[in-house]
């Protein structure tokens, strides 16, 4: 129940805590006094920070700035990467997400690159929905830590390193050169997502 509780808080209005929930949330068939002790970590970190909010501010031009990260095979037992991503209306976030990846990566640079995918599917998602709400289109830019994951994205080439990524993930591709989205390199100890992929 309060794993429950703290998910609905962590979907909604504390992306600080998205992991750790969601981490905790992996271990609820059988949980240990370990993941009861996570729980009321959390707990006691949200009774410290209640005054903690999300700031919006107001822009001329209105814009989707989105920032995304990978750890790579942090898993333990699967040796799956996590994928973290925050989406950011004029200055304050309106979606994020931590989630382990459905496949095994190969490299960083592959883990990174699922992860900008994922992020990528929200960000056009939010990009169309918020132009039929106000009539036009508005900016969106993705900020990736990761510069092999940049030139793989720019680049675009299937070679022998890169043949394997599944078809999906290649999403991101065409949507770059749409120009739909933009991306930008951001370094990593600018990388806010960088706290929805580990502790």
């Amino acid at each position: 129940q309060a794993v429950g509780s703290l998910l609905f808080l962590s979907n909604k209005t504390r992306p600080d805590i998205t992991y750790a929930v969601n981490f905790a949330s992996r271990y609820l068939d059988k949980p240990s006094q370990n993941c009861v002790n996570l729980v009321k970590r959390i707990i006691k970190y949200i009774k410290g920070s209640v005054q903690s909010g999300i700031l919006y501010t107001k822009r001329v031009e209105p814009q989707l700035d989105a920032v995304c990260d990978a750890d790579y095979a942090n898993d333990k037992n699967t040796r799956r990467s996590t994928s973290g991503f925050i989406i950011f209306f004029n200055g304050g976030p309106i979606t994020w997400s931590s989630r382990k990846q459905e496949i095994v990566t190969l490299s960083t640079t592959e883990a990174e690159y699922v992860a900008a995918a994922h992020c990528v599917r929200e960000l056009v998602y939010l990009k169309m929905f918020i132009q039929e709400l106000v009539g036009k289109s508005v900016k969106a830019t993705l900020f990736v830590d990761n510069q092999g994951a940049l030139k793989l994205i720019d680049s675009g080439a299937v070679n022998n390193r890169t043949k394997h990524i599944d078809v999906r993930y290649r999403f991101i591709l065409e949507k770059v050169k749409e120009h739909n989205i933009t991306l930008k390199y951001c370094p990593t100890a600018e990388q806010l997502a960088d706290i929805l992929t580990k502790p």
